[in-house]
């Protein structure tokens, strides 16, 4: 478990969901009979953010990759950061 702050561009309010249930349980693809897990994040408006990265992977080689993916393309964010 762990603390998700997303911070988003332009000064907008994110919508943050996290849901995780056994049993029969909504999310946004539909209902999932058994056990789901969701995260998602919401922006409302013309938001710069297209693709919203939660977490950046521990191996290094794939971390640099995403790093150089979110310098060059400012339509990728990373949750927490500015």
């Amino acid at each position: 478990m762990g603390v998700l702050s997303v911070d988003a561009a332009g000064g907008e309010t994110p919508l943050v969901v996290r849901t995780e249930g056994y049993g029969l349980t909504s999310a946004g693809g539909g209902l999932t009979l058994g056990f789901g897990r969701q995260e998602l994040v919401m922006l409302s408006g013309a938001s710069t953010c297209q693709v919203v990265v939660a977490d950046l992977p521990e191996d290094e080689v794939l971390r640099s990759r995403l790093e150089d993916l979110v310098e060059d393309y400012k339509n990728i964010c990373v949750a927490g950061r500015e």
